[in-house]
C-alpha cells in the first residue's frame, strides 16, 4: 500500500483535487458548484493524496481571521478505509502547525465525519448548524501553546470557541 500526500504546486494536481471534490461534494452530496468552487481557491493551500499513484483524496487550508481553516476534505468512495484521510489530515495539520502556529486550526465538520476527526484529536464546539444543506459542527485542534493565538484577541471569534479555549 502506497500513500503519498503532497501540497499542490501544479495546475494538473489542482484539477485532480477539483475532480475529487466534484465527485464527492457536487455529485455525491448535491452541493451547488458555486458553493463548492468558491472565491478562496487561489488563496488556499491545496493538498492531494494519492493511493498507488491514483488521485484519491484532497483538502485545503487557508487563513481566515485568527484561524487556519481546514476545508473541502474529501476522499473518493472507492478509496475509503485505506488510511488516506488520516494521512491527508496529518499532512495538513503538520503544515498548519509549522507555518501558521499563531492561528487556531478550525473547521466546519460534517456531523457524519465528527467521530473520524475526534480520533485525530479535534474537539467539537458549539451547536450543529446547516451549511450547503448538510449538518455541520465547528471543530478545533488545540496546539500545545494557546496563549499566542490570534483568535483570542479577535472580537469576532465565536463565543463557543472562546469559552472552550478559556476552559483549557
Amino acid at each position: 500500500m502506497s500513500i503519498e500526500v503532497r501540497i499542490v504546486s501544479s495546475a494538473e494536481d489542482y484539477e485532480k483535487c477539483l475532480l475529487i471534490r466534484r465527485k464527492v461534494f457536487i455529485e455525491g452530496m448535491d452541493v451547488p458548484e458555486e458553493h463548492e468552487i468558491d472565491a478562496y481557491e487561489e488563496e488556499a493551500t491545496h493538498f492531494l493524496a494519492l493511493y498507488e499513484d491514483m488521485p484519491a483524496a484532497t483538502g485545503r487550508i487557508r487563513i481566515k481571521k485568527g484561524f487556519v481553516k481546514f476545508e473541502r476534505i474529501a476522499t473518493l468512495s472507492e478509496f475509503r478505509g485505506k488510511g488516506l484521510a488520516s494521512a491527508l489530515m496529518e499532512a495538513m495539520q503538520e503544515e498548519a502547525l509549522e507555518h501558521y502556529s499563531a492561528y487556531l486550526p478550525a473547521m466546519h465538520a460534517q456531523v457524519s465525519a465528527i467521530s473520524f476527526y475526534l480520533k485525530l484529536g479535534w474537539v467539537a464546539v458549539g451547536d450543529v448548524f446547516e451549511e450547503a444543506g448538510i449538518d455541520h459542527q465547528v471543530m478545533v485542534l488545540l496546539p500545545q501553546d494557546i496563549s499566542k493565538l490570534k483568535c483570542l484577541s479577535d472580537p469576532e471569534t465565536p463565543k463557543a470557541i472562546l469559552d472552550y479555549l478559556k476552559s483549557q
